[in-house]
Order: structure tokens, then sequence, then C-alpha cells
């Protein structure tokens, strides 16, 4: 960032304003040469005669079936065995070893890796920083608002004054985060020791604690009522307008732990909407009327003001903010930093909005002024901005303190579905997974979206193949997805960057676009891309959306260097030779470790810190020994044992749901990625010597249902 030029230097300056730093600041795309020296061989081939452990890897996996396809393209995609339809790329690989057949370490491995030990360090950072970081932050507001609520309402006594009324809302509105976040009766933990790890110490139950006015009491723990019921639409006490409050039910993973379940719901709190419309003629919908209104963004002000009284909190809040936005992903439109620049625009310092709320003759021109600034502020819609044209959205424009959760799915699939795109017949009716007839007529409208959209906007969807053709053949498609692409090509480093799903469709352009060094040149057969590409791009798009998996390390009943199997290493282990993706999964793990440290979210626990550098550290050695490939070098045995252990060492303790569903009109696409599938590679490597190596891929699946 140009405001914070000694951070991307290394220095952390302790006048640092982190609300104008983006992940971006740190990532540094790898400029390493990448070359390949291997000696490539043509196709087709005779798997039977020129493959030197054929035979061997026949008696122990079923491949007569996929010998036309190997011969042809070296490399197919296996019938199910091994258990492989029920397993998981760990099980598969220890099966796999235990019957003496080389492994493939496919990047689709490599991929998932990565993304479960990413999603593994934001839950830590989650329970070990966040939850504190946000009690602090709204505990010092709080005290803050409190005072001057207290002292104005002394001094004024009861009165129809917007600003005390703004006072009051803020105070309301960070007692219920607080009374949200704090340990309850249950939560708190007996044990001296403090063996419970998913429940509130002693000690915090005693520090986590406020006072609540009597005067503000009966609001707030109707609000917290509200929140805990989480199942219906309620007037809301402290906004006094409609909320749904079904936005608060719990997601499974922050059921057992007590400061996760609080957190959850604070954050979800934070997503409340302050808006900058009243009720009028130009918004009959509006949430509020002009007086309750007025309260409402006096409050949006007042919280704007005490932010950028407290610069440290400032950094406090933007390190939650963006971590949150980078892992969970959140919608682009207005905060307090929006507030606080329309402000300045308007009045020339942000401490003069009180202005807005006095009564006089300019009342109107001010409040005029401050919306048509709030306006001019433009968000992208694949970013999640809310629609400026739609009346029906234009109730909901307005400042929150934290975002409204935000998936780029969500953009893309209602971008290329709707009424507008029509056809008039399909060639069967197994084609037509994404159409529903229309009410008036016997036409069909794309109401569903399906996998070959994402495959669209790389522009790698199989050809000759009628699902996908019939699919996206709809009147308008082409021009909806056009919208699209115009709007990735405004992209930047730091919007590449912005969050995970970003950070992986990224990754994934880099195993499209690369490959003039990929071993024998498959990367431009039309058939690696339909069946290996495709399937890999596809199974991490729909990986990064999904749970956390819970590894725990693998424990066999024998114990030796190969992992419990009794049996050499086998020296024609192989790894998918991407090296340009694997630099670049380091950089972006590197981008994320500086992130922590200038963000200052490791100060508090360095284990989200060990585990990133860890999982560089394994990379590394995918890479190196990678590179060595690409020379048509043989693995030593030190590498094999090493690239067993990481393979093989770790077991699924529970395994999240891998199902994704695409829901619009009476159409389902459903998909899932559960299991893994077989792939067996022929590699050429030292003495022109061709070898077979079999290993698990993503097994991305999908079905319309009606």
């Amino acid at each position: 960032s140009d405001n914070n030029p000694r951070v991307v230097e290394g220095y952390i300056p302790d006048d640092l304003k982190a609300e104008d730093l983006h992940f971006g600041n740190f990532y540094t795309k790898s400029n390493e040469d990448i070359v390949s020296t291997v000696k490539q061989f043509t196709l087709p081939i005779n798997i039977k005669s020129d493959v030197v452990n054929y035979y061997d890897v026949s008696r122990k996996i079923d491949i007569e079936s996929k010998i036309d396809e190997l011969n042809k393209n070296a490399f197919a995609m296996l019938d199910p065995q091994l258990g492989s339809e029920k397993g998981d790329f760990f099980q598969m690989f220890r099966d796999l070893i235990e019957n003496e057949v080389p492994v493939f370490v496919s990047s689709d491995f490599i991929r998932y890796y990565n993304q479960n030990i990413l999603k593994q360090v934001y839950k830590e950072i989650e329970k070990s920083v966040f939850y504190e970081n946000l009690w602090d932050i709204c505990k010092k507001l709080y005290d803050i608002s409190l005072s001057r609520y207290q002292n104005h309402l002394e001094e004024a006594g009861l009165t129809n004054n917007p600003i005390l009324e703004g006072e009051r809302l803020e105070t309301a509105f960070l007692a219920v985060a607080l009374e949200l976040l704090k340990p309850k009766e249950g939560q708190i933990s007996d044990d001296d020791n403090f063996s419970e790890e998913n429940m509130f110490s002693a000690q915090e139950g005693q520090t986590h604690y406020y006072n609540i006015p009597r005067d503000l009491q009966r609001e707030v723990l109707k609000e917290v009522k509200y929140i805990y019921k989480g199942d219906s639409e309620e007037q809301s006490p402290i906004f006094l307008y409609k909320k749904d409050y079904s936005n608060f039910s719990l997601p499974g993973e922050y059921k057992q732990d007590a400061k996760l379940k609080n957190y959850y719901l604070a954050k979800k709190w934070m997503n409340s909407l302050f808006p900058i419309y009243y009720r009028n003629e130009d918004c009959e919908n509006c949430l509020l009327d002009y007086n309750d209104w007025l309260n409402n963004f006096a409050a949006a002000n007042l919280i704007t003001n005490d932010f950028n009284d407290n610069q440290d909190l400032k950094n406090r809040w933007a390190a939650i903010y963006k971590f949150i936005a980078f892992f969970e992903g959140l919608r682009s439109d207005l905060t307090y930093l929006h507030i606080s620049r329309a402000n300045t625009a308007v009045f020339g310092d942000e401490k003069s909005y009180s202005r807005l709320f006095e009564e006089s003759g300019e009342q109107l021109g001010y409040i005029r002024n401050m919306q048509a600034e709030l306006e001019k502020f433009s968000f992208l819609p694949i970013e999640g901005s809310v629609n400026r044209d739609s009346a029906n959205e234009k109730p909901f424009i307005g400042m929150r303190l934290l975002q409204n959760s935000f998936w780029p799915n969500e953009y893309i699939f209602s971008e290329l579905t709707g009424d507008r795109l029509i056809r008039d017949h399909f060639l069967g009716i197994n084609d037509r997974a994404t159409a529903c007839r229309t009410a008036v007529s016997a036409k069909y409208y794309r109401c569903v979206g399906f996998s070959g959209d994402i495959l669209n906007i790389y522009d790698i969807v199989p050809k000759n193949n009628v699902y996908y053709s019939e699919n996206y053949d709809f009147g308008g498609y082409n021009e909806s997805l056009d919208r699209i692409l115009k709007q990735l090509e405004l992209f930047d480093v730091g919007t590449w960057n912005s969050n995970v799903f970003w950070m992986n469709f990224d990754l994934s352009n880099t195993i499209v676009k690369n490959s003039p060094n990929f071993i024998q040149r498959l990367s431009l057969n039309e058939a690696w891309v339909e069946e290996k590409v495709v399937n890999e791009v596809l199974g991490a798009w729909i990986n990064t959306a999904l749970p956390q998996d819970k590894w725990e390390s693998y424990q066999s009943e024998e114990k030796n260097r190969s992992l419990g199997f009794v049996s050499e290493c086998s020296l024609y282990n192989y790894i998918e030779p991407q090296i340009e993706l694997y630099f670049d999964m380091i950089e972006r793990n590197k981008m994320l470790l500086k992130a922590i440290e200038v963000l200052r979210v490791g100060k508090k626990t360095n284990a989200a810190t060990l585990i990133l550098a860890e999982l560089n550290n394994k990379l590394t050695k995918f890479k190196d020994i990678a590179q060595k490939e690409l020379k048509g070098q043989t693995i030593n045995e030190e590498e094999c044992y090493e690239l067993n252990e990481i393979i093989s060492d770790t077991a699924i303790l529970k395994s999240e749901s891998k199902k994704y569903t695409l829901e619009g009109g009476d159409r389902e696409t459903r998909i899932d990625i559960g299991g893994v599938k077989l792939m067996a590679f022929i590699k050429n490597q030292e003495e022109d010597k061709k070898v077979l190596v079999v290993g698990p891929v993503f097994n991305f699946k999908e079905k319309s249902n009606r």
C-alpha cells in the first residue's frame, strides 16, 4: 500500500494504518526459471512392451479396461477400486504403498492438502485471536460510548435529540455484542488445570464482564433473546426495523466450542445495517422513517468517529475484518471508512458530522450531500456489491461494521441464470440439467447453474460433450459470461488475493495456462485438459467452499520407515511436476505469514504461524522433488521416505460433507467430491525408461435433480 510503504520492506511502523493494507501488499510472484530436460516420448505407445513395471502393477491394480487410453494418452482415470469411492487421499496412498504400487502424487492432492491446512489456520486464528480482539474492541468502544451517552443524558435530560438517541443506539449496539461474547453459565470450566479446551477458564469468566445500565437492559436483553432463538423475523428492539434472526443459526463447526460459539454470534451481529436512505417517495420500502433513520445515521457517524480517534482499535478491527474477508468472503460495500471519507468530503474534517443532526435549514442539504458522497463509492458486482440500480436493493444499501458473507459463486450463477436466458428445445430430457419451463410458453429458461459455467470462465469446456454444450446454449448466455470476464480483467494483485476463493481460482489459472514444460507436454493434449485439468479445477473450486476435514496422525500396528508397511520405498514414486503452481502456493502462504505478522494476529498465539511455516516446508519438498523429476532424475531413498511420510502419515478423524448444491426454479445441481478417483500415469525418466505410477485425484461428480 502507498500508505504503508515500509511494511512491504519488512519494517512494521508504530503508525501502521492497517485499514489501508490488503493481502496483495505482501505477495510477490515467483520469477524462478522452470526448465524441463527430461526426454519426451512419442504417443501412442504399447504399454505392455514399453513400460517396465506394467505387469507388476497390473497384478495389483485393475488397468485392463484402460489399456487403450494409456497407450494413446499416457494416462487414464481408472475404474473404482481399493475403496476409492469411499476413501480419501491419505487412505489411498497407504493402500497403494501397502500393495507396493509406485505412487503418483497429483497436484490435486497438493491442492487439497494446502486448502485444508489453510482452513485449520483460520480456525486457530478465530479461536485464539479474534475472540479476544473482538471483546477488547467492543469493550473499549462501549466504555467510550456509554460515558458519552450518560453524560449527555444527565446534561440534556429526556429530549428528542438525534445525537443523544444516536449515542444510545451505539451504546446498545455494543452492549449486545458484549452480551453475546461474555461467558455464560455452563460455558466456564471448573477445572483448575483447564483441561477442557472447548470452555472458558474461570479467569476468563471473571475478566470478560461488563455492566449494562438499567435503562438499556430491556431492549438489549430482548435483542439477545431473538438472536439465541434464531428462527424468526422480528422487529429489532435496537434498530427498530425488521431483522431476520435465522441468520444467527450456528454452523456445526461452531457449536462445540464455547468461545467460537459466542464469537460467531457477535460476528453476525456486526453485520447489522445502518442504512443511508430513509423512507420517502424515492424509497418507499426503506426500513426507517426520517426520524428513526436520523438517530440510526447518527450512531453510524459516532461509531466512525470513535474508530477514527483510536488507531489501535482500527488496526485490531482491520485485522479481524481482513482475515474474515480472506477466509470466509465478505461483500465489498460500505463500511465506517466510507462514512469517514464522505464526512471529510462534505465537512472538511471528520468531526463536523454533528452539523448533520442540528435542527437547521441546512440539515437536509448536508444529508443529501452525505448521501451523494456515499453514492460515489462503487464496487464490482462480482465482489458482492449491492445493486445500486435496483429499487428492491436500495433499502439495504448502508454501512455495516462487518459486511455480509459473500461467495463469488452467488454472483456468477445469478448472472448466468434467469428468465432472460431462453431457448426453444433440447436434444433429450437428460440434457436439460439447467433448464426450467417458462410459465407462459413452451420455451425453457436457464434456472440453475452447473460446473460448465466455471469451465467457461477458464475456457476449458470439454469439446463434443452434449451435456456441457446443451446446458449453456441459451440466448443471452454469452453476453452474461462476457460481463463476468470483463470484470475479471479489472482484477489486480489485491483482488486476486482478497479471499481464498479468488486466490484458489487464480491458482487454477496457473494450471490451465501453464505447461509447455510439463512432462510429455500433456497439458497441451486435449484429453489431458478435458479429464485431468477439468477434474482438478472443479475439485479445487468446490473444496474451497467446503468445511475443514479434521486430521489426526496415522497410527499403524507395525512401525518402520515406510510408515507401517513392511516394504521398500519405491523410487518410482512421482510428483506431478506443476512447478509454477507449487512456487505460487508457497508465495501465497508467505503472503499470509507476512499478513499475520504485520497485522499482529500472531501476537497472542504463534500456532497459526507454525502451521503455515510447516506447510511451506512440505510444499518446498514437493517442489524440489518435482524440479528434480523435470531433469529426468530419479528420487533417492531419503526423498522417497520423506514423500511417503507426508502423503500417508495422516488419517481423517472427521470428514466433513463433500456435497454442494446449486438451486434454481424447480431444479438442483448436486455436486459431490466425496471419495477419490485413481489415475494411472506413465512417466519417462533416466535412460528413457517408461514407468507406470498410480495415485488419487479429486472425484468430481455432478447430477441434476428436479
